[in-house]
């Protein structure tokens, strides 16, 4: 079956920087690619002059073999990109990233984020530095921690078919030192002793087997890795994805935002801030379905489903 990729553009660099990731997934699937370009500001000649542009993006993929279309929204950009994923049944939303740290990102806000939040189509996040791979094996990093919604990127991946091989990088992180719960300090949960680090690491080492199994048997290739580490978990995931020089993360998330993201922390967040490869986010209860779902929450930014 044919996969849709839905790609959010702006005016900016940082966002056609995308582009190259999105073709390698519509080749990859054979899949369709819908342009989205979102504005509240442009006047008839500034869209007239989007017009042109995306006319000219899409002339250029349909050149490529590529099915592509072209949506421009006079509306805020995540709303755009969630409306038109939803009405397109999309299989993975891309998008450009900005990296922003700190201050500044809460000052600004995120549209990632907020596409996030309301969309349950996977997303592929892509860093202003990152680099298309030269190589033909295609190799992603998921990391696992045990739950299902970390499985999810698991379904994703091995639900597709693709035209390059696949090779999955199973990482688990077993922590050494002590691990801080939350922002209280004085709240932590002890570090283990010898012993119940070597039977954490063994049980660690039975669960990726046992995912490894699943995806060789969907034909993908399987490196295992146990990390047993007493730094952040996000920086064993960088370090790691550095190392075995990897061309994208997968992750699964509940896509949580607002207050509960605060209090409870968020592996997801600090790799996306910092990882120099794209970032494949897969919402555990859509890891393998395809359209887009808005989520239905008690919270403020939700969109209700229409």
């Amino acid at each position: 079956m044919s996969q849709t990729v839905v790609v959010a553009l702006d005016s900016s660099d940082l966002s056609a920087r995308a582009m190259p990731f999105a073709r390698t997934a519509a080749h990859l699937w054979h899949g369709r690619i819908v342009l989205v370009h979102a504005t509240v500001h442009t006047g008839r000649g500034g869209a007239c002059w989007v017009e042109r542009q995306l006319s000219q993006l899409v002339s250029g993929l349909r050149s490529e073999g590529i099915n592509a279309d072209a949506v421009l929204r006079a509306e805020p950009p995540a709303r755009a990109i969630v409306g038109v994923a939803r009405a397109e049944h999309a299989d993975l939303i891309v998008m450009a990233s900005h990296q922003r740290h700190g201050f500044n990102r809460w000052l600004h806000g995120s549209v990632t984020e907020e596409v996030l939040q309301n969309t349950s189509t996977p997303l592929l996040v892509v860093p202003a530095k990152a680099v298309q791979s030269s190589g033909r094996t295609l190799r992603v990093l998921v990391p696992l921690d045990g739950s299902p919604a970390g499985e999810a990127a698991l379904d994703f991946l091995s639900a597709r078919l693709s035209t390059r091989p696949l090779e999955v990088v199973l990482l688990r992180i077993v922590a050494v030192g002590p691990v801080f719960v939350g922002w209280d300090s004085a709240v932590i949960v002890p570090p283990m002793d010898a012993r119940d680090l070597e039977a954490e690491a063994q049980s660690a080492r039975t669960y990726l087997v046992q995912h490894a199994e699943g995806l060789s048997a969907a034909g993908l290739r399987v490196q295992l890795q146990v990390m047993e580490t007493a730094e952040p978990i996000a920086s064993g995931i960088l370090d790691t994805a550095q190392r075995e020089e990897v061309d994208a993360i997968a992750l699964g998330t509940h896509g949580k935002g607002g207050l509960a993201r605060v209090v409870l922390g968020s592996v997801s967040e600090e790799v996306l801030e910092h990882s120099p490869v794209p970032v494949l986010l897969v919402h555990s209860q859509a890891a393998s379905s395809s359209g887009s779902r808005a989520l239905i929450t008690d919270g403020d930014g939700a969109w209700p489903n229409p």
